[in-house]
């Protein structure tokens, strides 16, 4: 644990006595709090930013900031899929589509990614439906140190 923090701080916070250390403690607890919302809030414009010049990486001297999405698909879209006969036989084979059951209670039918994409090779409508129903969400900076 101490091998990363700075020698004088080291020496400092030993010399402090228990009360002093409670404040100091306090202290840092609460400033630790702010430069964290700090730090949110400039990741928030820096994704804001990105996505207004279309960009998914900034290089700077210091470092590379990567725009990262969370993938979610929307099941309504994918839904469309279900139409074509041979492809929902397809789906449910190959395990990329469950179709709506009863376990105790009725459970949604749900699709495996995974193995549903690999139907875009059907076809450009296929391709197309399954590109539609990709939803980014949740965006994160990634920062990488040069």
């Amino acid at each position: 644990m101490t091998n990363s923090l700075d020698p004088d701080f080291i020496a400092i916070a030993n010399g402090l006595d228990i009360d002093e250390l409670v404040n100091f403690s306090n202290a840092m607890e609460i400033e630790s709090k702010q430069v964290f919302k700090k730090s949110e809030y400039l990741k928030f414009l820096l994704i804001k930013k990105m996505e207004q010049q279309e960009a998914t990486q900034i290089t700077t001297s210091n470092c590379i900031a990567e725009l990262d999405y969370k993938v979610e698909w929307d099941n309504n879209v994918l839904s469309t899929l279900l139409a074509d006969e041979v492809i929902l036989e397809r789906l449910i084979s190959i395990g990329g589509y469950v179709p709506e059951h009863e376990v105790t209670t009725k459970v949604s039918g749900k699709f495996n990614m995974t193995k549903t994409k690999t139907i875009a090779k059907e076809g450009k409508k296929y391709r197309d439906v399954i590109e539609t129903a990709r939803v980014l969400t949740n965006p994160k900076i990634k920062f990488k140190q040069q």
